[in-house]
């Protein structure tokens, strides 16, 4: 029996915070808001078996403190390297599989900055919190290539 090529697969996320547009009026020494990321999370796939009938499902988290001055947090997900949120794809060298990242559990809404009917992030704050990014890589893509597979995405904390 032949055993079925394996391919590792995974997503790193890369954090920036953005806070919201300075007042013109506020005094020089007023405390600027902040929010400190104190876990980014990394989506790894693992191995991708290309004869399952199953899609390969993962999650992380992003966790964070925010200082009290914050009441809401906003989180964006940015495109990647296929440079589109319907269709975020990994590579491997010249080599691509497809993925996404949702921002429910059922994996229905994707995960971008609220373009393109995607979905962001956004809660009222307690302090300390954090957001699950839900992974995943259709089944039975053709035509992939052994090799390990990554892409970057850029997580933008709007407050």
């Amino acid at each position: 029996m032949r055993r079925p090529r394996r391919w590792t697969a995974g997503v790193a996320l890369m954090a920036w915070a953005a806070a919201g547009t300075p007042v013109a009026d506020a005094p020089l020494a007023a405390p600027v808001a902040t929010c400190l990321i104190t876990q980014v999370p990394q989506l790894a796939f693992g191995a991708y078996d290309v004869t399952s009938s199953a899609p390969d499902d993962t999650q992380s988290q992003l966790k964070y403190i925010c200082d009290s001055s914050i009441s809401t947090l906003r989180i964006n997900l940015g495109p990647g390297l296929s440079g589109s949120f319907t269709t975020r794809q990994m590579a491997s060298g010249g080599n691509r599989l497809s993925y996404n990242v949702y921002t429910d559990s059922a994996r229905t809404k994707i995960f971008g900055d609220g373009s393109a009917a995607t979905s962001y992030y956004s809660k009222f704050l307690p302090l300390i919190d954090s957001a699950t990014f839900y992974g995943r890589i259709p089944a039975q893509q053709g035509g992939i290539r052994v090799g390990s597979y990554s892409d970057t995405l850029k997580i933008t904390l709007l407050f």
